[in-house]
């Protein structure tokens, strides 16, 4: 599955297609479940929808540099992302608070096969 343009939400699933890669300009969100994403230099990856929740990632994720990851807070909630294999990151992180009070501690990303890398940069 390729996302070129736009945005694609998934509050289902699509982890049966044999992969996603998410080019530049576009945005994958939703609160289902994906097989092993790319997001490329220029995507965005955006989990929740209306409002705060978890994108299941069926596989790796690989956040490549120049890829945007944002995660909205909302007083104790974060959106999340959730990886059943490795995550490598990259790219920005953007922060973007739903409410004044965003003081928690937040786990925005778990991976059960292990992260490497970092985000470059990080914006709130």
């Amino acid at each position: 599955t390729s996302v070129t343009g736009g945005t694609l939400v998934v509050d289902g699933s699509i982890a049966s297609s044999s992969g996603l890669t998410v080019g530049s300009g576009a945005t994958i969100r939703g609160i289902g479940t994906l097989p092993g994403t790319i997001v490329s230099a220029g995507g965005f990856l955006a989990p929740g929808n209306a409002s705060l929740g978890t994108l299941n990632i069926d596989g790796n994720l690989t956040l490549a540099s120049g890829s945007t990851t944002t995660i909205r807070v909302n007083g104790a909630l974060a959106d999340k992302v959730m990886v059943t294999g490795t995550a490598t990151l990259s790219g920005t992180l953007q922060v973007v608070p739903q409410s004044a009070s965003f003081n928690n501690p937040y786990t925005i990303l778990t991976a059960t096969g292990g992260r490497t890398g970092t985000f470059s940069t990080s914006t709130v």
